[in-house]
């Protein structure tokens, strides 16, 4: 469970453009998470893989340190922001 900070959260996803580098990115997640205990890395219930960083300054020097440490070679996406921690209030959609 997370205090109260007056830090800014930043929960964003990161997909590699090719398929066939997943494993590299997360095991340079796993890295970067052994190196700043200050990032959470996660999978959301639809399958994406995220880091969650304290503020925009944090989430920049964890992308640059997995292009330059932990992953390198991979290129990837970031999603923009992902907003809403409580996912799981979310209304069921009607099938």
């Amino acid at each position: 469970v997370m205090g109260h900070s007056s830090t800014p959260i930043v929960k964003v996803a990161l997909t590699p453009y090719r398929y066939q580098d997943m494993s590299s990115l997360l095991k340079g997640l796993r890295l970067l998470q052994q190196a700043d205990p200050n990032v959470e890395v996660g999978v959301t219930k639809s399958g994406q893989h995220v880091i969650v960083t304290s503020g925009e300054l944090h989430l920049q020097r964890c992308l640059r340190d997995l292009n330059s440490r932990f992953a390198t070679g991979v290129d990837f996406k970031v999603s923009k922001p992902i907003v809403g921690f409580r996912e799981t209030i979310l209304p069921q959609l009607k099938r």
